[in-house]
């Protein structure tokens, strides 16, 4: 028998059958009673009915993290692979670099000095500091610079001699 079932039963026993005023009172208080536990027993199922779509929630959230942390997982592995091959690339390219640069044959050596021939300054004297192949091919540095290797024996020069004639319009 249900709560409501059970109230309503004492109620009719309450009107049909003659009792004194204190079983008349008990009977009251029976049924306030059974009401309010009707009310707690409702109460429980609303909030056992929450909890299971706050658990269902839990799960959902818990199955989509573990997607995601998959995800990650995923994205890190790809991202390793890309920067192993990446820092490959690096490697070859400066492998290649070098193997470029000692293959070609340079004319002057680092340290070579120069005297470059200006209208204006006259006659600089510097060195070659470094070599390099860039996109615009074999270049010299010096004076802070970069010049290509057909520089030599136009504008800069090996001897003093040299420039000191290019000044004048002899070579």
């Amino acid at each position: 028998m249900t709560n409501e079932e059970a109230i309503k039963s004492m109620r009719n026993l309450d009107d049909v059958i003659s009792i004194t005023e204190s079983e008349h009172e008990s009977v009251k208080t029976a049924i306030s009673a059974l009401e309010h536990n009707s009310l707690l027993i409702e109460h429980i199922s609303n909030l056992q009915n929450e909890n299971i779509v706050f658990f269902n929630k839990l799960v959902e959230t818990e199955n989509e993290n573990t997607k995601l942390k998959a995800e990650i997982e995923r994205l890190k592995n790809q991202n390793n692979h890309y920067f192993e091959q990446y820092s490959a690339s690096i490697d070859e390219i400066e492998q290649l670099k070098s193997e470029l640069e000692q293959s070609v044959k340079l004319p002057y050596l680092a340290g070579t000095p120069l005297y470059f021939a200006f209208s204006k300054q006259g006659i600089v004297k510097d060195k070659i500091r470094r070599w390099q192949i860039n996109e615009h091919g074999i270049v010299f540095y010096s004076k802070g610079s970069a010049y290509p290797v057909e520089f030599i024996g136009k504008y800069a020069f090996l001897t003093r001699e040299e420039a000191e004639q290019s000044l004048k319009g002899q070579v």
